[in-house]
């Protein structure tokens, strides 16, 4: 999906990419999640997996950050 390499792309630059849904779909996110997690992100010369930063509740919806530590700075 556009999503997936939009997002694979931001965090090959170092970037902390923040993912959000509504909590009616928290399983999507959950899905997005484990998609960015379980695939490997080219930076550079390394095939690197995210790592998730942190996850927050809202009022009405779930926000998860994710990063690539070894992603050029």
């Amino acid at each position: 999906p556009q999503w997936l390499d939009t997002v694979q792309s931001l965090l090959s630059q170092g970037r902390l990419v923040t993912l959000s849904g509504s909590a009616e779909n928290h399983l999507q996110l959950g899905a997005a999640i484990h998609a960015l997690i379980t695939n490997p992100v080219e930076s550079g010369y390394l095939r690197a997996f995210a790592r998730l930063q942190g996850v927050r509740q809202t009022k009405d919806a779930f926000e998860a950050d994710l990063e690539l530590l070894e992603a050029a700075q």
